[in-house]
């Protein structure tokens, strides 16, 4: 079943709409298994899908979008935090708590910032506590990897879409985790790797919104601004983002002037 989901994830969608149902119920199945493997295997297929997925308002059968709200979401976690499934029945209230894997996580984020592409799927994010997994990812921030540039998206893009769930998720986050995800983000903005794909540099102005200006101390708040010159720089050499490259202008405007002050 593991290599079938993983010839399937080339697929990028839910396949056809006559199988479309058994294939997410195998997705489902996969993700809530206890074979390592086999989740993975399934995180795999599900990210790789992560665009078809998150435009859930082009899905006509109102019963698949139904599973993947209800059934898939809450499988999701499970197999990116198994010890969820084993407390939450006598545990509701507990946040999960993240425990690094650097393929698994990179997986992860990817398709759940395509998911908040979508307002529907913010909330959905919100309840099933995927919003407090990525914040507890905050605790453990891997400085060589992309993950606090796709925190940042993530949360900026929660923002922008469905600010009032934004609002009760953000209240676990302390006042020390979001400047340092700020300088990090940036840090990791300046991997090569993300300008290799249109994707992740669409995800830039959702990183300009969670990464706007807060209480930074001025050392910090020079590296961001040396940092966000360079993506500025790299991008304009490109010349195929003139409307991303505008924002991050106005953004490295925007540091520039708090930092003179």
């Amino acid at each position: 079943m593991g290599d079938a989901l993983l010839a399937l994830s080339a697929m990028k969608g839910l396949g056809t709409r006559d199988r479309s149902s058994a294939y997410l119920h195998a997705l489902i199945t996969a993700l809530e298994s206890h074979t390592p493997r086999l989740r993975n295997a399934a995180l795999r297929a599900v990210s790789d899908s992560r665009l078809a997925l998150a435009d859930i308002d082009a899905i006509q059968d109102e019963n698949i979008r139904h599973l993947l709200l209800t059934k898939f979401s809450p499988a999701l976690l499970t197999a990116i935090c198994p010890q969820t499934s084993t407390r939450a029945a006598s545990h509701p209230e507990d946040e999960p708590v993240a425990n690094f894997n650097y393929w698994r996580d990179h997986a992860y984020l990817r398709l759940i910032i395509a998911l908040t592409s979508n307002v529907e799927w913010c909330k959905r994010l919100v309840v099933d506590r995927h919003i407090g997994y990525c914040i507890s990812i905050l605790n453990n921030l891997d400085e060589q990897s992309p993950a606090p540039f796709h925190l940042a998206a993530i949360f900026g893009q929660l923002r922008s879409s469905s600010p009032d769930a934004a609002g009760a998720a953000f209240e676990a986050v302390t006042d020390e985790q979001l400047p340092s995800l700020v300088k990090l983000a940036w840090q990791a903005a300046l991997d090569l790797k993300l300008y290799d794909e249109a994707e992740c540099i669409n995800d830039f102005p959702a990183v300009i919104k969670c990464t706007e200006p807060m209480d930074i101390t001025a050392p910090d708040l020079e590296d961001i601004r040396r940092n966000v010159g360079l993506v500025m720089e790299k991008l304009k050499k490109q010349n195929k983002y003139p409307q991303i490259t505008s924002s991050i202008q106005g953004y490295y405007t925007e540091l520039t002037r708090l930092t003179k002050t």
